[in-house]
């Protein structure tokens, strides 16, 4: 029973270390458009707080259904569009059937938002970011994420504390269930996970 609350508790840590980290930073992006008077500053509010609604009361329950994660991800990566709205390297697909899997909440942002970090799509025209996911008849999903790396970025294989938390989430929430495969290979950062579905 110790052990089991031990875990829960990790859980929950982790858990709560992700959500504020996501949305200080979008805050921050937020409010350096707000300095600009920007048009895109009110859009990005409005974005922000249907993602606020789905982090406080979604994004502490066990499980989520995937349909709403992955949207969650577009809404995203409208956010950073909103910010840059002259940048198109970004490409996002999801196939296969969403409906009915479900998978453990706020699990695959943090590696969207690396992928923002480390491409420095803000200040280089030339960066890109290439995101998929796709859902077998079996409820394996694939989710890979690509992205730009310049020089000068400080992109590592194994990643900040962001990546370290998905990791022990997956341990802790996918024991035996999951691959996860991180490559830096020079000019290009990716991700791929393998994971099996409830």
């Amino acid at each position: 029973i110790l052990k089991s609350e031990k875990l829960e508790t990790e859980l929950n840590f982790l858990r709560s270390q992700i959500s504020p980290h996501f949305i200080f930073n979008t805050l921050n992006n937020i409010y350096t458009l707000a300095l600009q008077k920007h048009d895109n500053a009110a859009p990005m509010v409005a974005k922000l707080s249907t993602l606020l609604r789905y982090v406080l009361y979604e994004g502490g329950e066990g499980q989520v259904f995937l349909k709403k994660e992955i949207e969650t991800l577009r809404q995203y990566v409208e956010l950073h569009l909103l910010r840059k709205p002259r940048s198109t390297n970004v490409d996002f697909f999801a196939e296969g059937n969403l409906d009915g899997w479900k998978i453990a909440p706020m699990l695959l942002i943090n590696f969207v938002e690396n992928a923002f970090k480390h491409s420095h799509l803000d200040h280089d025209e030339s960066a890109w970011i290439k995101i998929h996911s796709e859902v077998g008849d079996d409820g394996t999903l694939a989710f890979s994420i690509q992205n730009s790396a310049p020089t000068a970025a400080p992109t590592t294989t194994s990643g900040g504390i962001g990546l370290q938390n998905v990791r022990r989430r997956l341990e802790l929430d996918y024991p035996g269930r999951h691959s996860l495969a991180v490559k830096n290979e020079g000019e290009t950062f990716s991700i791929h996970l393998i994971l099996q579905l409830k």
